[in-house]
């Protein structure tokens, strides 16, 4: 559920240096150094947006886990939230510099073929189990980008959306039945993603 930009990094230059996002520094020789204004807030920018269109997506999906909104019909809106998850990583790829750029692509491509693998699913009805288990890999990948998130705001973000993604896995992997997971995508979706995105996009973050 992050695109690319969403990464805490801790670096070292004689003291420890936490930013927010990896993506916005550069690695000269006398350290980190803080890239354009106008990338800072391209980047910041991009971030709200995707942000805000994941929560959307979350939301639709919890709703039609009640019953109320067919499979095929959720399908449209996964794609188009997966092909913007990825372009904006797609974005972020084509700009890494270091090591750092590269490992919040890959966190945000989590995203990207979550929702991509999920329209998939929905649109040819599919039981899911694969897309299950993929969603456990997804979880404990998670769990290395909270580890290295610097903004506590952020670790508990990772943290939310791991469990979000180990109870896909326990309903679509395992075939359990998890009462709780429509409720518990709504409210992910508006905690750790709508209300982030909006509050970013309002530069109120």
């Amino acid at each position: 559920m992050l695109p690319a930009l969403m990464l805490g990094k801790k670096a070292q230059t004689g003291s420890s240096i936490e930013s927010v996002w990896a993506f916005l520094f550069a690695r000269d020789k006398s350290g980190l150094v803080v890239r354009s204004r106008t990338i800072f807030l391209e980047a910041y920018a991009m971030l709200g947006v995707a942000l805000f269109f994941i929560g959307a997506v979350l939301i639709v999906n919890g709703v039609g886990l009640t019953g109320r909104i067919e499979s095929r019909d959720l399908a449209p809106f996964n794609l188009l939230v997966g092909l913007l998850a990825l372009i904006i990583n797609l974005l972020g790829l084509q700009r890494g510099e270091q090591a750092a750029d590269y490992f919040a692509v890959a966190g945000g491509l989590l995203f990207a073929f979550t929702y991509l693998y999920l329209a998939v699913v929905q649109w040819y009805g599919l039981k899911g189990a694969g897309f299950g288990w993929y969603c456990l890999f997804v979880a404990i990948s998670a769990l290395a980008f909270a580890w290295t998130a610097s903004d506590p705001r952020l670790i508990a973000m990772w943290l939310l959306w791991s469990s979000l993604w180990f109870l896909f896995f326990l309903a679509l992997g395992l075939g359990k039945n998890v009462r709780i997971l429509p409720a518990y995508i709504i409210l992910i979706g508006a905690v750790t993603c709508w209300l982030p995105g909006t509050l970013l996009l309002m530069d109120a973050w």
